[in-house]
């Protein structure tokens, strides 16, 4: 028992020096990630638009520019306690892990929409 709470204790460990070590690289490709351009007339016809420095279509925009239904539908199917967990969802985790163990396959994952957005940061 003994050695179980030591090796979680040194992987919580090397979690969080990963995490502060990695977190300035993380807030630089948050708060710094290149942006297309686009030229709208007072219509709102797309006049002009430029691909961002490193290729992506990648268009600024803010969070009241997706519908409330989208938001509820989008945390519906992805992350339905995304406001209970810290980022990861143990409870995920664990029905994930129990699913594939009973099915011999990777049957059900357990990313969290700041996962995926962490991921999506890293493309």
């Amino acid at each position: 028992m003994w050695r179980l709470g030591l090796s979680t204790s040194v992987v919580t460990g090397v979690l969080m020096l990963g995490y502060v070590l990695l977190r300035p690289q993380w807030q630089d490709a948050l708060y710094h990630t290149p942006l297309a351009s686009a030229l709208f007339a007072k219509d709102g016809r797309l006049l002009d638009v430029h691909i961002a420095s490193d290729e992506q279509w990648r268009l600024p925009s803010t969070d009241n520019e997706l519908p409330t239904r989208y938001q509820l539908a989008l945390l519906a199917f992805e992350d339905q306690r995304f406001f209970a967990h810290p980022g990861i969802d143990p409870l995920a985790l664990l029905r994930a892990i129990g699913q594939n163990l009973r099915h011999g396959e990777i049957r059900s994952g357990a990313s969290t929409l700041p996962m995926q957005v962490a991921r999506l940061l890293r493309q």
